[in-house]
């Protein structure tokens, strides 16, 4: 039995990393070709069209990414020339508020900016130009019993979060598909056969201790550790510098540490880890700025994060709060001398560096903001304790990788196919069984790194019960006599 369940770790555990390393790719695909902007560009279409959009989009589609309020929310590009990108993410309310917003522009003896009235629309809905999808959700909300215009925001809000979840499942589909063909190069290009690491794990006892020991430490019982953090710890040692967190152990070892140089190191981690535009920038202009200037500024400044609602907020955010949160509190601040404190407060808070819509690592992130306010006097105790928690970090991420390297010291056909493949003497029955087991691979990786570490954490757990030792008051006797 438990042979059969080392087989099952060690399996899962393949599939676990090949999932990982091929949702590293996915991801910079998916932002290259901005997958998720276009999905809302095909999605939204089809709401207000009544099919999807052409990658010219209809002219309602046009009109309504033209409008401002949608504008402000384009990623901004390296040239400032270009027009942006479109956005990846938009509230419903803003876009309840930019399709009403064209409607009024349909209703005729109305004066600009004048509010429109639900019976103005009822009144017009018949011979306005309006597509068939914008008209169906309108008839479909007067058919609900919308007395006002806030009923008829709220049932387009409700239309457009449906369609959002449908949007979110094309996304999914579409980068399952990328997720298995990246994992079929991978295995492919690195021999990941199915078949050939289990019957090694069949074989090797040793292999299968590996197998367990390493799961145990990715995801143990306890649930102490996260995919995101085996995601961002794998991220992060192929991002850093060669060398910059050895020496800053060493400079945090030392008798008579260097305070100054030791923030310095900190700081040149962190910015590696991820720039903060935020923490870097001269506020003065946010602050000269209008609130809609200063929402767009934010939305340009992080613009892999959704865009910001300004909303006024009672209590000022803890120090390690979500940036969108410090975000949302500074643009409702109306008083300069407030905003003014709030930006200080922010920039000096611990939430730009542990945040993971920004920081490859945030375990790795708080503790180097911890190094940035290590106090100039003598006493050594926040630098051994910024040591510590260096070691222990280093420790975590030097074990993973040992451990893998161990792993595939035990299997010596795992490695670049062309030189695996000089071993095989071009038989072509080994390509074939190659073949399958790569393809096995890629199947099952692709059902998500999400998946499989929580496979791996289950099956960790089912293997600790069946090794569970007896109690401590339970005598040999006593097993024989029963």
């Amino acid at each position: 039995m438990t042979t059969f369940v080392d087989l099952l770790i060690g399996l899962a555990l393949l599939y676990l990393m090949t999932s990982v390393i091929a949702s590293f790719l996915v991801e910079g695909l998916a932002s290259y070709l901005n997958l998720r902007a276009r999905g809302l560009q095909r999605f939204i279409g089809q709401l207000l069209e009544g099919h999807a959009a052409a990658p010219s989009l209809a002219m309602w589609s046009r009109r309504f990414y033209a409008h401002p309020l949608i504008q402000s929310l384009h990623t901004p590009t390296v040239s400032l020339d270009a027009p942006g990108t479109p956005p990846s993410y938009i509230p419903a309310p803003r876009y309840a508020a930019v399709v009403i917003d064209l409607l009024a522009g349909q209703i005729t003896g109305t004066a600009p900016g004048s509010p429109v009235t639900l019976d103005a629309l009822k009144s017009q809905l018949a011979g306005m130009n309006l597509p068939g999808g914008l008209r169906a959700s309108i008839q479909t909300a007067l058919s609900a019993g919308a007395s006002s215009l806030a009923d008829l925001r709220k049932e387009l809000e409700t239309g457009f979060d449906a369609s959002m979840e449908r949007a979110a499942g094309w996304y999914k589909r579409r980068t399952q598909l990328f997720l298995f063909g990246f994992a079929l190069a991978l295995s492919a290009a690195f021999n990941l056969d199915s078949f050939y690491v289990a019957n090694r794990l069949l074989k090797d006892p040793a292999l299968r201790d590996l197998s367990f020991a390493t799961a145990r430490g990715i995801a143990p019982p306890d649930g102490s550790r996260t995919l995101e953090q085996l995601k961002s710890g794998l991220a992060a040692r192929s991002i850093l510098p060669a060398g910059a967190l050895a020496d800053l152990l060493q400079a945090t070892a030392s008798a008579t540490p260097d305070k100054p140089a030791i923030v310095k190191q900190a700081d040149a981690l962190l910015d590696a880890l991820h720039f903060n535009p935020i923490a870097r920038m001269h506020t003065r202009a946010l602050l000269d700025a209008s609130p809609a200037a200063r929402r767009k500024a934010f939305d340009a400044l992080l613009a892999e994060m959704p865009a910001i609602q300004c909303t006024a907020q009672a209590a000022t955010p803890a120090t390690d709060a979500p940036v969108a949160t410090w975000l949302a509190y500074i643009c409702g601040l109306q008083d300069t001398g407030k905003q003014e404190d709030a930006l200080e407060a922010f920039q000096k808070s611990m939430s730009l560096w542990v945040a993971p819509e920004r920081i490859i690592d945030p375990a790795l992130g708080r503790i180097l903001w911890n190094a940035r306010s290590i106090p100039g006097a003598t006493d050594p105790t926040p630098v051994k304790t910024l040591h510590n928690l260096l070691l222990t970090h280093d420790a975590q991420q030097r074990a993973l990788k040992d451990q893998v390297d161990a792993l595939l010291g035990r299997l010596p056909e795992i490695g670049w196919i062309c030189d695996v493949a000089k071993a095989w003497n071009g038989d072509p029955f080994r390509w074939i069984r190659a073949f399958f087991g790569w393809f096995a691979t890629a199947l099952l990786a692709a059902l998500g790194a999400p998946f499989w570490f929580d496979t791996v954490g289950k099956l960790v757990s089912l293997r600790g019960v069946g090794l569970k030792p007896p109690f401590e008051n339970e005598k040999p006797s006593d097993k024989g006599a029963q």
